[in-house]
């Protein structure tokens, strides 16, 4: 069965013709290779694009969760318990998870990520972003300013002129 999985392409998705017993029960195999060109094999039961939407959308939320527990926010240091200042404290660590990984994206973009031997990157996008703005906001500057707004260019609208003084008419 792995034998058909082997020569996936980028994107490609392919279907395991039988199903696996695993631990007793009856699952269907699939496989498909990311942008990155690793493999990702899924195991389950019901509908093949459903199942990979739901685990895209699971391994998402399990990136965010990383992020926000043990990989740059350390959110439990906070002790908080009270859940409206919980609830407020995760959309703010949401929102700056997100303006992290554009950051980092963008980063990637201008100066590249440098490589391991095993082709896993030194560093996360998201770390990479964290860090870039950790580094602006810690060290400001004229130049680190212009930067930091370059970095909020993602999350503009669109552009909309205001004028100064209300109009006279």
């Amino acid at each position: 069965m792995w034998a058909c999985f082997r020569k996936l392409t980028v994107g490609e998705v392919r279907v395991g013709y039988r199903r696996v017993n695993v631990y007793g029960v009856k699952l269907q195999v699939l496989a498909t290779r990311n942008a990155a060109g690793e493999m990702l094999s899924l195991a389950y039961r019901g509908w093949s694009g459903q199942n990979l939407r739901r685990y895209a959308e699971r391994w998402q939320t399990e990136n965010l969760h990383a992020a926000l527990k043990t990989r740059g926010f350390n959110l439990e240091d906070t002790g908080l318990t009270h859940a409206t200042r919980l609830s407020t404290l995760l959309v703010a660590g949401s929102l700056a998870f997100v303006w992290a990984c554009l950051t980092g994206e963008i980063e990637v973009t201008k100066q590249g990520v440098k490589r391991n031997k095993h082709g896993y990157s030194e560093i996360s996008v998201f770390r990479l972003g964290l860090d870039t703005l950790q580094d602006l906001l810690l060290h400001p500057s004229p130049a680190s300013w212009h930067t930091l707004g370059h970095f909020m260019h993602p999350f503009e609208g669109s552009q909309t002129t205001v004028s100064s003084a209300p109009s006279q008419e």
